[in-house]
């Protein structure tokens, strides 16, 4: 089947297709491609079971490769002076502290799905800005699982992809996140957001009424690590706020919470889940029937839950959301910070007609109270991850 890309995606895939060619002299025959995520709503609740509201981007981790004979794959990338190299002779593959222990724990994931790994050179190329909160690790890890099933000529569900993905993060980059990251880059829909329900894994489209809508992510400029301690104390919290309650938080209410013994930190953490799976309920039918204000009260309620219960916000993106508040006469329909937070980025939906202008203000002000001159970028619904290796010869 002849696969068809944006022009974007297309002109990307061939900048890294010449990288591939400067670092191994040779032209690549095998190519995936897989979108960042934005959360509009729903963060922190996907590992109880709790509803979100994500949808893939258009900006993406692309990964071109061709065939070895020999049982190791090297790595290149565009982010990356240093090649890095797997032998797939060792089993476990160890972790070496760096990007490439994400490809590792894919290898080993599709291992232990009878998928073993063949020996390969990639390139590995991006506009997606790591750091931010856009689930650029996802990307990888779901891209790269593409990728080695092609090289390969095998298939898996789409499931299998999610959660070998989700356990590579866990065993191999030490973050103990959801699922809500790998399900949305795997997932993604060209025009639609997903109410993602990570009880059952499944997923209602949820497509916006209002034509003039935009999403405007603008990157704080503070780095987040998930893997320093903070992701894991919260989620922690969460769980130790189940056990005192005796079942999920997706089935508590704030009565439950108010009713129970449990201590002032997973008290607050827990309120936030409770509370956010509700504001996505919410949100889904503001963006079905266009409520502008009904919209920006969900978004700044759930940063503000963000920032007081769950206290994984920093001063910079706080400063973000303020600014954007006040330019509510002038476009902004809502502002909040996205992803795992410690930094990361700040999503406002806007009116398409006004987006540069209030990205360029928003830019200009945080720039003069910091000194941080903030990347933005204006993204929409995407497709998910894929092969495109038919692509390379079109």
């Amino acid at each position: 089947m002849t696969q068809t890309l944006s022009r974007h995606e297309q002109t990307l895939l061939e900048k890294t297709s010449k990288r591939f060619t400067q670092c191994y002299d040779r032209r690549p025959s095998l190519a995936a491609i897989a979108p960042g995520r934005v959360n509009l709503i729903g963060d922190h609740t996907d590992y109880t079971d709790g509803l979100c509201l994500p949808f893939a981007i258009d900006r993406y981790v692309v990964l071109v490769a061709a065939p070895v004979d020999e049982p190791r794959i090297t790595l290149c990338s565009s982010s990356s002076r240093d090649r890095q190299h797997i032998d797939l002779t060792e089993r476990p593959l160890p972790t070496v502290g760096n990007w490439s222990d994400y490809i590792r724990g894919v290898i080993e994931g599709l291992a232990a799905l009878d998928v073993p790994p063949t020996g390969l050179q990639i390139m590995i190329d991006s506009d997606l800005p790591s750091g931010a909160g856009l689930s650029s690790s996802a990307a990888l890890e779901v891209g790269a699982a593409h990728l080695l099933l092609a090289a390969t000529g095998k298939h898996l569900p789409t499931a299998d992809i999610v959660s070998l993905a989700q356990q590579a993060e866990h065993r191999y980059a030490g973050v103990p996140c959801g699922t809500m990251d790998q399900f949305s880059v795997a997932n993604g829909v060209h025009g639609a957001l997903m109410m993602l329900d990570n009880r059952s894994l499944t997923a209602d489209l949820v497509t916006p009424a209002d034509e003039d809508l935009a999403f405007l992510v603008i990157d704080s400029g503070v780095k987040h690590d998930l893997s320093d301690g903070g992701y894991g104390a919260r989620r922690a919290d969460c769980e130790a706020a189940q056990v005192a309650l005796g079942k999920s938080l997706r089935d508590v209410s704030v009565a439950d919470l108010e009713r129970a013994e449990l201590g002032d930190v997973p008290r607050r953490r827990a309120l936030h889940v409770v509370t956010e799976n509700a504001r996505v309920k919410d949100m889904v039918v503001a963006l079905e029937h266009g409520d502008r204000e009904l919209m920006a009260e969900l978004m700044y309620a759930g940063h503000a839950s963000l920032r007081d219960d769950f206290q994984n916000s920093v001063s910079e993106v706080d400063l973000l959301v303020a600014l954007a508040s006040d330019l509510h006469d002038e476009g902004v329909i809502g502002a909040r910070m996205t992803g795992g937070g410690f930094g990361g980025a700040v999503i406002v939906p806007a009116i398409e007609a006004e987006v540069e202008h209030v990205a360029g203000v928003l830019t200009n002000r945080y720039a003069q109270a910091t000194g941080i001159n903030a990347r933005t970028l204006v993204v929409h619904p995407s497709a998910g991850a894929r092969s495109i290796s038919e692509a390379l010869n079109s």
